[in-house]
């Protein structure tokens, strides 16, 4: 079972800085990877065609219906692999336009971290989560709360002080910034590398980026 939160209106912000620069970036891209790819497959087709071509006309004599079956298998083949290859392609490119997006996104959080409305976001969430525990019926068992490796120490204690008795741990996993809380069997994940990792997806989902 696990808690859910995304981070607010500093990834809204990013999010939106970084729409309109994204658009003719994607244009141009996303236009030269289906050149590219177009190109590839009408090629893989004028060889198969003009290897058929040359097998019909030098055994005219032979029952055609086998060349044609052999050279349309061999078209086929070298279809299949090109249409592979330029998905590789695009996902490659696609790749590299996403992870452009959010490196800005993830320099805004990194500052973020540092500010006083993440402490109060920290503690904010930790009260929420303290107040699911006790509906939970978890409570007061013990539990560990994860945070990254140079978190800051004001946040170490609003961990403390939130959850009596638990255990603050650095996880090597959790970039951005957050906690995660583990209680017995139940994960609450309330890390910035989560809701980073959420509109990642979101993102995807929305801009077309598809690859097929």
């Amino acid at each position: 079972m696990s808690k859910k939160e995304l981070p607010g209106q500093a990834l809204a912000n990013a999010r939106q800085q970084s729409a309109a620069r994204f658009e003719a970036f994607d244009d141009s891209v996303m236009a030269a990877a289906r050149r590219q790819a177009e190109a590839i497959v009408e090629s893989a087709r004028r060889q198969a065609q003009e290897e058929y071509d040359a097998q019909v006309a030098e055994r005219r004599t032979d029952p055609v219906v086998l060349y044609r079956a052999e050279a349309a298998m061999r078209l086929a083949r070298q279809a299949a692999a090109a249409k592979q290859e330029n998905r590789r392609k695009l996902l490659v490119y696609r790749s590299q336009l996403v992870n452009a997006l959010f490196a800005e996104l993830e320099e805004n959080l990194q500052a973020y971290t540092q500010t006083a409305a993440y402490l109060a976001a920290q503690k904010a969430r930790m009260g929420r989560l303290a107040a699911r525990l006790a509906e939970d019926g978890v409570q007061g068992r013990p539990c560990t709360v994860y945070v990254r490796r140079d978190e800051r120490r004001d946040v170490r204690d609003a961990a403390a002080a939130a959850f009596p008795g638990c255990t603050v741990c650095e996880a090597p996993d959790i970039r951005l910034g957050g906690f995660r809380l583990q209680a017995g069997r139940l994960l609450y994940d309330a890390t910035l590398d989560y809701c980073d990792g959420v509109q990642r997806q979101a993102f995807l989902s929305r801009c077309g980026l598809t690859v097929e």
